[in-house]
């Protein structure tokens, strides 16, 4: 099943038809908790997503479709190098692209972060 195809999508898509013409402006004045119910603060940044039509039932729908498509699995898998590229069937190595701190990332069993340092390096030497 794709993702659009799904009861929680679904019901956004029909969130999104009933909401789209909403004013920001009413938004806010009918609720004076809207920036802290819809920003969040982690490491050291600020997320405001107040300011995007959005509201109980958006995030509702949306939190539905997250464990729907089983996200934090997914998510998990990514971290753990699993192969989740149906067209190239390989994994998806963003994480390890973005592994600055070289903590192991296993693929297959191997630690794939020799690698990816080994190409930043080429990439510096050229670049310089």
């Amino acid at each position: 099943m794709t993702i659009e195809k799904s009861k929680s999508w679904q019901a956004l898509d029909t969130l999104f038809a009933s909401q789209k013409n909403q004013d920001m402006r009413s938004l806010f004045s009918s609720d004076d908790q809207r920036v802290g119910k819809y920003s969040l603060e982690a490491a050291g940044l600020f997320l405001d997503y107040s300011k995007n039509l959005i509201d109980d039932k958006t995030m509702t729908a949306l939190l539905s479709l997250t464990d729907e498509v089983n996200l934090k699995e997914q998510i998990n898998n990514m971290f753990d190098g699993k192969n989740m590229n149906p067209s190239e069937h390989k994994p998806v190595l963003h994480v390890a692209m973005r592994n600055r701190s070289n903590t192991p990332i296993m693929v297959n069993g191997h630690d794939i972060m020799p690698q990816i340092n080994n190409v930043f390096a080429r990439m510096k030497t050229f670049s310089t």
